[in-house]
């Protein structure tokens, strides 16, 4: 019997209109072609070791060859979704020397991101591929994911997975959210799809603490999904900007902190209180603020931005971004 697809079967509050003032042309610069976060990863290798530092333009990264698209570091090794050279594994114990020991790739997969949970990393691509790294030394894949019900085709695309306890979350571009049970990593199993809309796009997705995945599709904004029962889940809000400034640009990201959701998109990222989900509330923005990906740490945003590489802001005001240091 297949998982259930769901539909959206409520009223939509109508979206909020974000108070965020037109970008800078001089910030055009930072978005830069090729894969996302290219230049950017090894930084956030560096600055996760130093965010404790407001000052961080004094600091260069340590050089990753390659085009590194995501990563996570855990347990003192960087694991980095390196697009199609594959999943690497850096040993980070000396962030100003870091080494890599070793390396893994499925056939001709090319990974964009990249989810670690109990000693398994899961790399989104053409499905989720699902490897374990608990011998950091020795990485083996032991299963893969493949949206059926969510997706397009028979090996749909994958742009970004998350994992919370024992269930897989997996963004599934036109297909929309594609939930799975990872009880048993090495056999997957698709509990449900979350099919939202015509003309979507999920792109990225992370889930809060209180089980609501937040998945960021380019075409249609901010999704908020009720996912504490994996095979019945449903919307819970939706977000999207419609101010003139900001009309045609792309939501390339979401990342969640506490209460706080910072959607990136185009040359900007916004802030939302989304305390309650059924009504996602815009409280500021940070206008010329491009960047592939953002970290909230002790009231400081550290941005990675491509060639301008790591930025820092201060949002205390959420109105009046403060950029207060850059690694370029």
């Amino acid at each position: 019997v297949p998982p259930p697809t769901y539909q959206p079967t409520y009223s939509s509050p109508p979206p909020y209109v974000a108070p965020c003032t037109s970008t800078s042309s001089a910030y055009y610069e930072t978005a830069s072609s090729g894969p996302p976060g290219s230049c950017a990863a090894a930084e956030l290798v560096y600055g996760n070791q130093t965010v404790s530092l407001p000052d961080v333009s004094q600091y260069r990264t340590p050089g990753v060859p390659g085009a590194p698209s995501d990563l996570v570091v855990q347990g003192g090794y960087a694991y980095v979704a390196d697009y199609c050279s594959g999943l690497r594994i850096i040993d980070v114990g000396d962030v100003r020397h870091p080494r890599e020991v070793a390396s893994q790739r499925s056939g001709e997969a090319c990974y964009g991101s990249i989810a670690l949970s109990g000693g398994y990393a899961y790399l989104s691509s053409a499905g989720v591929h699902i490897v374990d790294v608990r011998d950091p030394l020795h990485p083996v894949e032991v299963g893969k994911f493949d949206p059926q019900t969510c997706g397009e085709g028979l090996y749909p695309t994958v742009w970004d997975a998350a994992v919370k306890g024992t269930t897989l979350f997996a963004a599934a571009g036109s297909g929309g959210l594609a939930l799975a049970d990872i009880t048993d990593p090495g056999n997957p199993v698709e509990t449900a799809c979350v099919h939202y809309g015509d003309n979507i796009s999920a792109g990225d997705v992370v889930v809060d603490d209180r089980d609501y995945a937040y998945v960021a599709d380019q075409q249609t904004g901010l999704w908020i999904i009720d996912a504490r029962d994996p095979r019945a889940p449903s919307i819970l809000g939706h977000w999207v900007d419609t101010t003139v400034e900001f009309m045609g640009e792309y939501v390339t990201g979401i990342t969640v902190s506490g209460r706080t959701a910072y959607v990136l998109r185009g040359l900007a990222f916004q802030v939302l209180d989304v305390t309650e989900p059924t009504l996602p509330r815009a409280i500021g923005c940070c206008p010329g603020c491009a960047a592939w990906n953002v970290m909230d740490y002790e009231g400081l945003i550290y941005a990675s931005a491509s060639e301008s590489g790591l930025r820092v802001w201060d949002l205390s005001a959420p109105m009046a971004a403060r950029s207060i240091g850059t690694s370029e």
